[in-house]
């Protein structure tokens, strides 16, 4: 065998490693993204009751001191909410609803905003594993990951105070 086809082989194997890293990596984050996928339902009914409060005009939570909403995600607190146009992502236009996640800071691409079907919209999320594995660097699927296990981590006492919040308004 001579030096090009050694060094073809060798660039083929490394190229089969790195795909297959990719694929194993890729299944672990799409099993963590089916797992807040099967948020939607719940996520759905705090929705409808938070965006009905907005259109209403009544304020459910406080506010996070000038960074927003307390049921609302923004690139400075990194909390988990709803993601209003408003928010930051969208830029202005309204409190209308348009995702739940958790809202990157720096970079959109490090944001992890769901629509109400479970699924990544224009986020980071949707950005590092729709595409090209080479186009995202690893920080940012590492910051991407984090906010996944995040929301489901975090999940259900954001339920619960905004519940709370609810009760605490309608009495």
């Amino acid at each position: 065998m001579n030096y090009v086809e050694k060094i073809n082989q060798l660039a083929n194997e490394r190229a089969l490693a790195e795909h297959n890293e990719y694929l194993k990596r890729s299944s672990e984050f799409n099993k963590e993204l089916r797992k807040v996928k099967s948020l939607s339902d719940r996520i759905n009914k705090m929705w409808d009751i938070y965006q009905t409060c907005i259109n209403r005009n009544i304020q459910i939570g406080g506010r996070r001191g000038d960074n927003g909403y307390e049921f609302e995600t923004d690139g400075i607190s990194h909390a988990l909410g709803f993601a209003t146009k408003t928010s930051g992502y969208w830029g202005f236009g309204g409190r209308e609803i348009v995702g739940f996640g958790i809202k990157g800071g720096g970079s959109d691409y490090e944001s992890v905003i769901i629509d109400r079907n479970g699924d990544p919209i224009n986020s980071g999320a949707w950005y590092c594993f729709s595409f090209d594995r080479r186009t995202a660097n690893p920080w940012e699927k590492r910051a991407i990951t984090d906010k996944i296990y995040k929301i489901l981590k975090n999940f259900d006492e954001f339920e619960r105070k905004f519940y709370a919040a609810v009760e605490s308004v309608i009495g």
